[in-house]
C-alpha cells in the first residue's frame, strides 16, 4: 500500500512536467504531407503531388493555390477543414457592395460592421483575401470542419 501510495505522488507531480514538454513528434505525430498554405495565420498542408523544386526548397516559390471546396489538413494532421468560398470582412454596406463588384464577388448578408462575401468555385481564395486586405479591408476566409458545419 505504502508503494502504490509513492507512486501514486510521484505521477501526480510529474505530470505537469511530462505536460509541457510532449509534442506531436514525440507521440508518433509527424507534419503532414502536402504543400504549407497560411490561411488567417494559421499553416494549412494542401495535399498535391510536390516535385522537387529548388525554387520551393528555397521558399521562392508561390503557396499553393486555394478553392472553395479543397479539403486542408491542419499542422497535426487529425483535422481536416474544408474551405467554403465564404469570406468575412469588416465593413459598411456600401463599401462592401462596391467591393464584391470590383472582386466579382457575391455579398450573402451584412450586419453591423461585418459583411459575408460568396466567391465562386473558380476563385482563387488566398490571392482574393489579399486583394481584399490591400484594400484596407479586414478580411477572413472560412473554413469548416466535422465539428464546425455551416448552417
Amino acid at each position: 500500500m505504502k508503494a502504490k501510495t509513492i507512486l501514486f505522488t510521484a505521477a501526480l507531480l510529474s505530470a505537469p512536467v511530462l505536460a509541457n514538454t510532449v509534442s506531436p513528434s514525440d507521440l508518433g505525430l509527424s507534419t503532414p504531407q502536402g504543400e504549407a498554405v497560411v490561411i488567417n495565420g494559421k499553416t494549412f498542408y494542401k495535399n498535391a503531388p510536390q516535385a522537387f523544386s529548388l525554387r520551393v526548397l528555397f521558399g521562392f516559390e508561390d503557396a499553393p493555390d486555394v478553392y472553395a471546396g479543397e479539403t486542408l489538413t491542419d499542422s497535426t494532421g487529425l483535422v481536416s477543414h474544408t474551405t467554403s468560398g465564404l469570406i468575412l470582412i469588416k465593413a459598411d454596406k456600401e463599401t462592401a457592395q462596391s467591393a464584391a463588384k470590383q472582386e466579382g464577388l457575391t455579398l450573402v448578408s451584412h450586419v453591423g460592421s461585418i459583411a459575408v462575401l460568396k466567391a465562386d468555385n473558380d476563385t482563387e481564395l488566398t490571392e482574393l483575401v489579399s486583394q481584399l486586405d490591400a484594400q484596407g479591408l479586414k478580411a477572413q476566409l472560412e473554413l469548416f470542419n466535422s465539428t464546425l458545419q455551416p448552417e
